[in-house]
């Protein structure tokens, strides 16, 4: 759908995983989806779910902590991933590890 000036309307459709490059860009996307569509409170999940604080969840989001496979689990009941997101990062978060540890030994 476009708008009178021909630009497209943004849609309030859940982020897609595969349109970003950044983990952390579709994580913190997927929050603001969330608390647009729904009563979602950052503070009463990460206590619920109890495997990360907020702050770290928060300096994820952020870009000022990276995500990686010791924290996945959490952050994907937090945000309440899908199979399908939880395994799409763990093989991106796989294959980085795997380019960085051919780096070194080059």
């Amino acid at each position: 759908m476009t708008n009178r000036s021909g630009a497209a309307e943004l849609t309030k459709d859940r982020p897609v995983v595969y349109d970003y490059g950044s983990s952390a860009a579709f994580l913190s996307d997927l929050l603001k989806y969330y608390k647009s569509t729904r009563s979602f409170s950052l503070r009463q999940r990460t206590a619920k779910v109890g495997s990360c604080s907020q702050a770290l969840v928060s300096q994820i989001l952020k870009g000022n902590r990276q995500l990686n496979r010791s924290n996945l689990p959490g952050i994907s009941q937090i945000l309440e991933l899908t199979n399908f997101e939880h395994e799409y990062l763990d093989k991106k978060l796989t294959a980085h590890f795997h380019k960085i540890e051919i780096g070194k030994t080059s």
